[in-house]
């Protein structure tokens, strides 16, 4: 059983928090209280007995997301607004490829290394950086 105490301190997290799986794993916790949290959050009460053995010893940072924790910044919201200001109104022209007309992710791999001095590890990054501009990028495939 929960003391008052924490409780209090569960639904106080609950009411900052922003993150919707910090919201679900205190809630959970909650619930194993009065009845299975698999109904309401999707998780099982063995994992919801983790978490609350967690929340014991650590408080709510048993709450919360551990998985981006670690993942560097390369380039700020700041640099994003400009990277996607700049694939929507400039070419790779304007950047010193006359060869192409069309953004491709090894273009903006090199206009990117020279200007931040930012190279990610994987295309993925670029593919999500011409998302988040709502740039449609498209290769034609072999006919």
């Amino acid at each position: 059983m929960l003391t008052p105490e924490e409780l209090a301190t569960i639904e106080a997290f609950m009411a900052k928090t922003e993150n919707i799986d910090e919201y679900k794993r205190a809630l959970a916790v909650l619930t194993l209280e009065d009845g299975s949290p698999l109904n309401r959050t999707g998780l099982s009460v063995k994992h919801v007995q983790r978490i609350r053995r967690s929340f014991r010893s650590v408080g709510t940072e048993a709450f919360k997301d551990k998985r981006h924790n670690n993942a560097p910044v390369l380039l700020s919201k700041s640099q994003r607004d400009e990277v996607a200001i700049m694939l929507t109104t400039t070419t790779p022209n304007d950047h010193g490829y006359s060869s192409s007309p069309f953004w491709s992710t090894r273009i903006l791999a090199t206009v990117l290394k020279r200007r931040y001095g930012v190279l990610y590890a994987s295309r993925t990054s670029y593919y999500v950086l011409f998302r988040e501009s709502k740039f449609s990028f498209h290769l034609p495939g072999k006919q």
